[in-house]
């Protein structure tokens, strides 16, 4: 066989494998500070915020594991607060720093 025809056969065969691999590129993310805990009021989390999170979107602790979702935005302009919804009944002590995860392109 041709030495180049060898070579068209090795770099069809390495193209066509290649056709069936997946990259998985991961989204760049950044971990947001969003406040303090400010009152814990009807097991409901009240963090004072520094910056405020949509509704519905998952708080995160200093661990980074999941505490629960942002149900209401209350309070004044200038220093807002928001109201959590707690998935399990983890105590949280008043003072404690709270994060959620935004992910580039939201």
């Amino acid at each position: 066989m041709h030495l180049t025809r060898v070579l068209k056969t090795i770099s069809w065969t390495i193209f066509k494998n290649t056709k069936t691999i997946l990259f998985y590129v991961a989204p760049k993310i950044t971990v947001s500070r969003i406040g303090i805990l400010w009152r814990i009021v009807n097991n409901n989390l009240v963090i004072k915020c520094e910056k405020v999170p949509k509704l519905g979107e998952i708080v995160y602790d200093m661990k980074l594991k999941e505490v629960g979702i942002v149900r209401n935005v209350f309070g004044p302009v200038s220093q807002p607060f928001i109201e959590v919804k707690p998935n399990t009944n983890v105590q949280y002590s008043l003072g404690e720093v709270f994060y959620i995860v935004e992910r580039a392109g939201r």
